[in-house]
């Protein structure tokens, strides 16, 4: 049985991070606003944790798949929109294979099968120190008055697997305590979770926050909690359960370094036309957002297809 409540929270995490992109890249910076919304990409691996991945070849071949896909699509809509230029072929495989994320992530699923023996097996006073180690360099270079003196590794900084391996090993603990019910007293005190999760944002407002911070982690876990088992119609619920798998595509599909142009075009259209920064930032994050919904609906399609195609030769 789905948790509508965690398909919804994906959903706006992913809006989260089309928000941040859109403030970043978008060619108007406010540095308060990015710095609350880098928590959402520590938020987006989080839900990995909280479930669990279980590692598979054909699941790594399939994120890459839809990555491959999704540098496809954008590079024709790029060479239809302002005739691209150069070996799209190229272009292509690099788009596909130097996403961070996407990257880092593969190398937690290889890690991942460890940490769930280790979080089955294990106390929660046990696996806290892992949690430690899993952010190494780059936890200690968040921390005010810390970050400046602490050397910078090259692949221990905020983009790297380390930042989705932390936010993984956090959410198998919160899952521990979970299952040992250690949260209940929690239940029912939903606003005291949400003061908590404002205290944060305040925090990281200041910027002490990347994607590595303990702020992140603690805004992951707390929205997490508030979020899962919502009550919600179910239409609501059936819409946010459909575009769930889209979820990741809308991240290849805008997240580099090819389509920050195009934010920029909507952002400035919109301020041309009036709007204020804040309403031309929810434009274009919800411009990007239903766009790359769309252009993942023929793989969705596709998918659809030939899983069908495949159950009927299998029988």
């Amino acid at each position: 049985m789905r948790d509508t409540g965690i398909d919804a929270y994906r959903c706006l995490l992913m809006f989260g991070i089309c928000l941040l992109h859109a403030i970043v890249q978008g060619g108007h910076n406010v540095p308060w606003a990015a710095n609350m919304l880098s928590w959402c990409v520590t938020g987006f691996a989080f839900i990995s944790g909280w479930f669990g991945i279980r590692f598979s070849v054909g699941k790594v071949l399939k994120l890459y798949g839809i990555s491959l896909y999704c540098a496809t699509m954008f590079v024709m809509f790029d060479m239809f929109v302002s005739g691209g230029g150069g070996n799209f072929l190229i272009t292509i495989y690099k788009m596909a294979t130097s996403q961070w994320y996407l990257n880092a992530y593969v190398v937690v699923m290889c890690i991942a099968p460890i940490i769930n023996l280790a979080s089955d097996r294990i106390t929660v006073k046990e696996l806290f120190p892992l949690l430690l180690c899993a952010f190494g360099w780059s936890f200690a270079t968040t921390l005010p008055y810390v970050g400046g003196r602490v050397p910078h590794a090259h692949g221990l900084e905020a983009y790297s697997f380390l930042t989705l391996l932390g936010a993984y090993v956090a959410a198998r603990t919160l899952r521990m305590l979970d299952n040992n019910g250690k949260l209940n007293f929690l239940q029912g005190h939903n606003a005291w979770i949400l003061m908590g999760a404002c205290l944060c944002l305040m925090m990281s407002a200041l910027g002490l926050n990347d994607f590595n911070s303990p702020f992140s982690l603690l805004l992951a876990g707390g929205f997490l909690l508030l979020m899962r088992n919502l009550k919600m119609p179910h239409w609501l619920g059936h819409a946010f359960a459909w575009l769930g798998p889209s979820m990741f595509s809308v991240y290849l599909l805008h997240s580099h370094e090819h389509a920050w142009k195009y934010l920029k075009v909507v952002q400035d259209w919109s301020l041309s036309i009036g709007m204020p920064l804040g309403i031309a930032y929810l434009v274009t994050a919800m411009t990007v957002f239903l766009v790359c919904i769309l252009a993942d609906v023929p793989r969705r399609i596709f998918a659809a297809g030939t899983g069908r195609f495949f159950k009927t030769i299998v029988h």
